[in-house]
């Protein structure tokens, strides 16, 4: 009797424990989609930034995942260093790396201040960007030095990690891809991309309706590179940081750039035409022609007298160009 009760109830109690088995697995995955959704909020990246408003400002961006942030550029100056970290300490998280965009001197200057708040962070960039800060073979560290006294370090850091063209380099949940561009507005120019957020940050390759810096007389590789740039990432037309000023678009942002180089090389060629090195009121009269097509800009730097010494940079350049 008892072995046919057990028979009779056999498939009830089977279909009993399937139902149960369904409705565990139907809430597991339930619950697998909600933590996994979830993460999905816990990895979103953010991205801010850090400037000191005025001449020679500079963009430092921190890029943030839940637990740490990843910094590119580390400012001009020691006390514009100690800014950076009070700001890095507001948000409660690690630093996991600083990113050097190229080997200028308001972009590493404030680098040895956070690294004492900050001990053993790694520190990249790329061989050529390591080699000039340890040469300063164009001589823009020691200028720097001289500008701005004791508020610049005696000693540099240095990167800690070089980092290679196509490289990409990952930091908890956030990740960049490495765009070496070579010589330009700086001897070594490199941009680093985010494909999550859909950005890009240049450092000095573009600012955004600034008065820029080209002493170092590479104005036609410059828009080569920006060229390249917009070549290979036109089509996402990412939100763009440059080193100076406000992110925007990269179609605006090149087309601006652009703009300004020609621009400034076109003033200068004009009054070139006799071959002959330019004199004190021909550099005035571009310099005047040039700030009406680019009224009120702010200096990337604080040098005295910059925009004469950018056009006496690119009429030694367009000498060189038409030997």
């Amino acid at each position: 009797m008892k072995r046919k009760i057990v028979k009779r109830h056999r498939p009830l109690i089977l279909s009993a424990l399937v139902v149960i088995s369904l409705g565990f697995l139907s809430c597991n995955q339930k619950q697998k989609k909600e933590s996994t959704a979830e993460k999905r909020v816990d990895l979103a990246l953010k991205i801010d930034r850090f400037n000191i408003p005025g001449v020679g400002q500079v963009e430092s961006i921190m890029i943030e995942d839940e637990n740490g942030i990843v910094l590119i550029d580390a400012q001009r100056t020691k006390s514009a260093g100690k800014q950076v970290v009070e700001k890095l300490k507001s948000k409660g998280k690690q630093l996991y790396a600083v990113l050097i965009t190229h080997p200028h001197p308001d972009h590493v200057g404030g680098l040895p201040t956070i690294l004492e708040a900050y001990p053993g962070t790694p520190v990249l960039a790329t061989k050529a960007t390591k080699e000039e800060m340890v040469t300063d073979s164009e001589g823009e560290f020691y200028f720097a030095r001289k500008v701005n006294g004791d508020e610049y370090p005696t000693e540099l850091a240095l990167p800690t990690r070089l980092i290679e063209d196509g490289e990409t380099v990952t930091f908890g949940d956030i990740d960049l891809v490495v765009d070496e561009l070579g010589p330009g507005e700086a001897i070594d120019i490199n941009v680093f991309y985010s494909k999550e957020l859909n950005a890009l940050f240049v450092g000095d390759l573009m600012d955004n309706n600034r008065l820029g810096f080209v002493l170092e007389k590479r104005t036609a590789p410059w828009l080569q590179q920006l060229d390249k740039v917009w070549a290979d990432y036109g089509k996402e037309n990412p939100i763009t940081y440059p080193g100076h000023g406000d992110p925007d678009d990269l179609r605006r942002l090149v087309e601006e750039q652009k703009e300004w180089l020609i621009d400034l090389r076109t003033l200068v060629g004009k009054e070139m035409k006799n071959g002959k090195k330019l004199s004190d009121m021909q550099v005035a009269n571009i310099e005047s022609a040039f700030e009406e097509l680019h009224p009120n800009q702010i200096p990337v730097a604080p040098i005295p007298d910059m925009m004469k010494l950018n056009i006496k940079a690119v009429a030694e350049e367009l000498a060189l160009e038409n030997n």
